[in-house]
């Protein structure tokens, strides 16, 4: 069987401290995952934030028949930076695949009192778009 490599979609801006919406991501291939997570790394290697099945409230993610539902959060204060993000599964046996890999650029928002928005250069190296919809699907 061959190997099912991630799909590559980078994530639309977000400004640090505005609240996020909830959002869904459709997995194609979700037979056996008993949990999913979602890390988001700075340049650093620091995981900044973490999204998982297996937390609950502003980090809990659920699952039903592989569409992802992440949580509504009302002023999320994450440090600017564009991050890079992959999910993660775990199935029944323990084994672990990686779904998706992009980055998420969160700005601040507002850079220094200047009173202009800055939104953080994120690169072009996904052969996908980004979505403008609520729903990313996942191949």
């Amino acid at each position: 069987m061959a190997e099912i490599l991630p799909i590559n979609i980078d994530l639309p801006p977000h400004y640090s401290g505005d609240g996020l919406k909830p959002f869904t991501i459709q997995l194609s291939d979700y037979s056996g995952i008993t949990s999913i997570v979602m890390d988001l790394v700075n340049s650093l290697g620091v995981i900044g934030y973490r999204f998982s099945t297996l937390l609950t409230g502003e980090n809990g993610i659920t699952i039903t028949d592989g569409l992802l539902t992440f949580p509504e959060i009302k002023a999320w204060d994450l440090k600017s930076s564009v991050y890079n993000y992959e999910i993660k599964s775990i199935d029944s046996t323990g084994f672990v695949r990686t779904h998706q890999i992009g980055k998420w650029a969160i700005a601040p928002n507002i850079n220094a009192g200047s009173g202009e928005y800055i939104i953080p250069e994120l690169p072009i190296e996904s052969d996908h778009p980004t979505s403008s919809e609520d729903t990313f699907i996942i191949i």
